[in-house]
């Protein structure tokens, strides 16, 4: 192969070497953009076409020499080609391998697969590893390695991970608690329009933990998660119509956010449901639709459903 310990590594339409030495270098000479490879069985890449450009404010003539010189063709100061791209491909492939090795149950192979492509920026492999140690998963479990993973993952500005993070800090795991770091990092993955982010950020708008207590800005952060189908948030915003908190009430709303709720098969919002047409809140009285709905969360065990049912006769 021409490399010693290289390893070859197939991806689709491509094929990349990704030995511990450079093979092919790009550079400009005599204004022709030209591509070397210790290795003539080895493809020659696709070099920058501007590699030859003037550099911006000198003369053309001058420029195109200062060029040629900053980007020599000597090989002991040449930059490998595409260096990232083939660590990037690298992580990728232990990555997938990670992924087959775990989904097989053979987790101390997928945790070592996980952190050799973690510690190249993977973003998958460092979040499943946040997963794999607050789970004790091919490993003991570890919340402060969790935290470090995920945060790792965060920093990248991945939205998953960012909720991860801002939940360890707001329960504590893994690190000291702080309602305000969390409230920070969701904010981050709300953004990004990670539901569950939202939700949780609505809840410490909603009961002022690490945040100024702001109703308005609960329910609106509520109705950006319920509209994404998040059933705690559904049920949240619901509540918040029917009591008037944060909004005005209105109970057709509040109606139509515990259907929503109900309909994913939420005890809660079934139960919610049967109170409302008990009551005629937000829909006409129907004795018959409220022990349907008081039934379906009885079903699921729910306390206050099966006493209401007992309340009806039922």
């Amino acid at each position: 192969m021409g490399i010693k310990n290289a390893i070859l590594v197939t991806l689709g339409v491509f094929t990349l070497n990704l030995g511990a030495h450079a093979t092919c270098t790009c550079s400009c000479t005599n204004g022709q953009v030209q591509a070397q490879c210790s290795n003539p069985a080895d493809s020659k890449p696709a070099c920058a076409a501007d590699l030859c450009s003037p550099a911006p404010g000198a003369a053309a003539g001058a420029g195109a020499a200062a060029t040629t010189a900053a980007k020599s063709t000597d090989q002991s100061a040449a930059t490998p080609v595409n260096a990232n791209g083939e660590l990037d491909a690298k992580a990728m492939v232990e990555n997938r391998q990670g992924m087959l090795a775990y989904s097989q149950g053979n987790y101390a192979e997928a945790l070592h697969l996980f952190e050799s492509s973690g510690e190249l920026n993977n973003v998958s492999s460092q979040i499943k590893l946040g997963q794999m140690y607050s789970k004790g998963v091919g490993t003991d479990k570890d919340e402060a390695k969790a935290v470090a993973w995920f945060r790792k993952a965060a920093d990248q500005g991945n939205a998953e991970a960012q909720n991860a993070l801002a939940n360890r800090y707001h329960s504590g795991q893994g690190i000291a608690k702080n309602d305000g770091e969390a409230a920070t990092w969701y904010k981050k993955a709300a953004d990004q329009g990670n539901a569950n982010a939202q939700s949780n950020l609505a809840y410490l708008y909603q009961t002022g933990r690490g945040v100024t207590k702001n109703l308005a800005t609960a329910v609106s952060w509520y109705k950006k998660a319920a509209e994404q189908g998040d059933v705690t948030a559904q049920i949240a915003l619901a509540n918040k119509y029917h009591n008037g908190q944060g909004t005005e009430k209105d109970d057709a709303q509040a109606f139509s956010w515990y259907r929503k709720a109900a309909d994913q098969g939420d005890a809660d919002a079934a139960y919610a449901l049967g109170y409302m047409y008990q009551n005629g809140y937000g829909v006409g009285k129907d004795m018959g639709e409220s022990r349907n709905w008081y039934g379906k969360a009885a079903e699921k065990g729910h306390a206050d459903a099966i006493a209401a049912l007992k309340t009806l006769g039922h």
